[in-house]
């Protein structure tokens, strides 16, 4: 909230009275949330709540995608891609999933992080309503600009000790925005995530609108030996000396001189199925640009730098889209 002190001139006798709105408390805060969503009686009144959408893999791959959850705290999610179906489940007491995209069609038993992911999908009324009763504390951190709108920052720690911030616009108090830490396949990412579209659905506020941002922690780079990067460019003749400019990764602050082969790899699993890495390969050479877009690295997306020899071996779903738009080598 900003204060504006105006000076009164002294020639008014009259007292001018300046309406301004006051900051909420945590506790006005929850109740304005609830209202905006529709009413605690809405809320409660959904004993199945079942959403249909788009998954986005990335440039030009969409699956489509079912999330039903059902009180008091069961879920599933179903997507499928390339002809594949993946599917997270939570009965409220054991969490499993299907990922095929591995080589594997076989359920595996959830723990850890992502048990915990779903857990809080199958709570359909949110951490925030009835947040104690939960075993949650939610702590009120101030007010902050979320890209262009004020926002209420609330710190969220969940009876297991996962922290939440989540960010709630001053005017309705619905979720716009969070940040958290998971652990997912053994590697420890920052979870963004931005919700918008808004819109009433049998009387209650939905969300119609998430996108989720992932990013890995710090990045180490390790150094080169100055004699052996030279000796590496004389005897392979793919190798040049690069320089990753400082900051182009989290955690790297300083240039890093080192080495480049000139070309952006994707490295995949031998047992990867070849209609899936076809796929991949199809949608990001023909959507190259938009990946431009989002990194200068993606300029490596060219008709002669995606089929170099650069010593690792090409996965038959790529040398079939190569060939089909007739870029593969006849040599090789």
């Amino acid at each position: 909230m900003i204060r504006k002190t105006l000076a009164i001139p002294a020639l008014l006798l009259a007292a001018v009275a300046l309406p301004v709105a006051a900051e909420m408390t945590l506790d006005e805060i929850l109740a304005t949330n609830v209202e905006s969503r529709g009413g605690m009686e809405a809320l409660k009144n959904i004993e199945t709540l079942r959403m249909e959408g788009h998954l986005a893999m990335g440039p030009g791959m969409e699956a489509p995608l079912t999330l039903e959850i059902r009180r008091p705290n069961s879920m599933r999610m179903e997507f499928v891609f390339q002809g594949m179906t993946a599917i997270q489940a939570y009965d409220g007491e054991t969490g499993w999933q299907i990922m095929p995209f591995g080589g594997s069609s076989e359920p595996e038993k959830m723990t850890g992080s992502e048990l915990e992911q779903v857990i809080d999908q199958a709570d359909i009324d949110g951490p925030l309503v009835g947040y104690e009763e939960k075993g949650h504390t939610l702590e009120l951190l101030g007010i902050e600009d979320v890209d262009g709108t004020e926002a209420y920052k609330l710190k969220l720690t969940k009876k297991n000790g996962d922290e939440t911030i989540m960010f709630l616009d001053t005017e309705y108090c619905l979720e716009i925005k969070s940040n958290s830490t998971i652990t997912a396949r053994g590697m420890e990412m920052d979870i963004e995530v931005s919700y918008g579209d808004y819109k009433e659905v049998a009387g209650v506020m939905m969300v119609h609108s998430i996108t989720q941002a992932a990013a890995v922690r710090d990045v180490r780079l390790v150094p080169f030996d100055a004699d052996a990067v030279e000796r590496l460019v004389d005897e392979y003749l793919f190798f040049n000396p690069a320089t990753i400019p400082a900051g182009t990764y989290r955690g790297v602050d300083e240039d890093f001189h080192g080495l480049d082969v000139g070309s952006m790899h994707f490295i995949t699993s031998a047992d990867m199925d070849e209609d899936l890495v076809y796929a991949v390969t199809k949608a990001l050479y023909e959507n190259r640009e938009e990946v431009v877009s989002r990194h200068a690295a993606g300029r490596a997306i060219n008709p002669t730098n995606v089929v170099r020899d650069t010593g690792t071996e090409f996965h038959p779903g790529a040398i079939r889209f190569y060939r089909e738009i007739g870029i593969w080598p006849d040599d090789r």
